[in-house]
């Protein structure tokens, strides 16, 4: 199983069409390493004790359509964005526990995706194909 986004990567890469559904949907639904450790450090700090549930993904969502174009812009690619609306309904995630309750603001969507672009670009161009 791929991830979504390790698709489009490597579609952009082969300048690949790439189908995108809801392309108006607001995206959020990323975090990385980087965002996970900050995370931890800032719950760390917080002292808080116990269990707290709560969602994590990327400050200020981006469109669907926004999302695929950066990968195209950042990779240099050919390829075509193919639009097809859909009855299933996208979401977001929301953050609102985690900035309220421990006082964290996640990165935006666009920050997360330009690290996993540039941070994943050199390997997939060099043949592999293996997401971080």
């Amino acid at each position: 199983f791929t991830p979504w986004l390790g698709t489009v990567l490597v579609r952009a890469i082969r300048n690949q069409d790439i189908l995108i559904y809801n392309p108006d949907s607001l995206f959020n639904n990323v975090v990385d390493l980087e965002e996970l450790s900050r995370f931890v450090s800032c719950v760390i700090d917080t002292g808080i004790s116990g269990f707290e549930a709560v969602n994590l993904g990327a400050d200020e969502p981006l469109t669907i359509r926004k999302v695929v174009e950066m990968f195209l812009s950042l990779t240099g690619s050919n390829s075509k964005i193919t639009e097809e609306a859909m009855t299933r309904r996208s979401f977001l995630i929301n953050c609102a526990k985690v900035k309220s309750v421990f006082k964290f603001t996640p990165a935006s969507t666009k920050s997360i995706i330009q690290r996993y672009v540039t941070g994943n670009l050199t390997e997939l161009k060099g043949g592999k194909e293996a997401g971080r």
